[in-house]
């Protein structure tokens, strides 16, 4: 990641710090809210799902700030897990959300071999891809809004296809959607670092490769990793 400048550097250190707290804080109100359940004898599954379900999400969020962090300072911590089981664990994140939503996931996990590296940094790049696609089918109001996930793999790589029905990338900004300092959305809401920090570490440490075509109703974006 020697690409990134120092200045982008210190800003996801300094997001890092202002993150932990208010995360920590919000482990606390869950933990509070489920002991007066229990005080109150309430026993609502569907309540203690949500609660386990932020649980889940803040601490996910914890360990990607300590993934980036690591990322910036030492070495990554290489892993070994079958690629299906972590897109498992990575759509478990989403799941809630797109149910929420509307938002119908096909999914096609073709693939039985493991990946080595780093598990948790992949599952932070997947995740800024779907949270895109799901933000643009809200967005553009998609009349049965759909995501479409394959995953398949040959001898030597592993080929991610992620794609949606939200209508596609007009031309005048599909060269521009991995730079720096670009996104579609207000200020308030996009930083324009998600899809240039996910080329960056699939091109520049995972050694793979990143491409994006329109299709008749929507986006493909296509990630190439090698095995070894």
């Amino acid at each position: 990641m020697g690409s990134l400048d120092t200045k982008t550097k210190e800003l996801f250190l300094s997001i890092a710090h202002q993150w932990r707290q208010p995360l920590s804080g919000i482990n606390s109100i869950v933990g509070a809210m489920d002991n007066r359940l229990y005080e109150l004898q309430l026993d609502d599954e569907i309540l203690h799902q949500h609660l386990l379900e932020i649980e889940k999400l803040t601490r996910y969020m914890s360990d990607t700030i300590e993934a980036f962090k690591i990322d910036y300072i030492e070495a990554t911590k290489e892993e070994d897990l079958l690629l299906s089981e972590l897109f498992t664990q990575t759509l478990e994140l989403v799941a809630q959300n797109f149910q929420d939503s509307a938002i119908e996931l096909e999914l096609n996990l073709d693939v039985k071999s493991h990946f080595s590296g780093d598990a948790k940094l992949l599952k932070q790049v997947l995740l800024i891809f779907l949270n895109n696609a799901k933000d643009a089918l809200i967005e553009r109001n998609v009349y049965k809004p759909k995501l479409f996930i394959k995953v398949c793999e040959d001898t030597n790589s592993f080929f991610i296809h992620i794609c949606d029905n939200a209508g596609g990338i007009p031309k005048s900004m599909r060269d521009k959607i991995f730079d720096k300092n670009f996104t579609t959305k207000h200020d308030s809401e996009g930083t324009g670092l998600g899809l240039f920090m996910c080329k960056e570490h699939i091109e520049n440490t995972f050694k793979g490769s990143l491409n994006v075509n329109n299709r008749a109703d929507g986006v493909c974006f296509d990630i190439i990793l090698p095995k070894e």
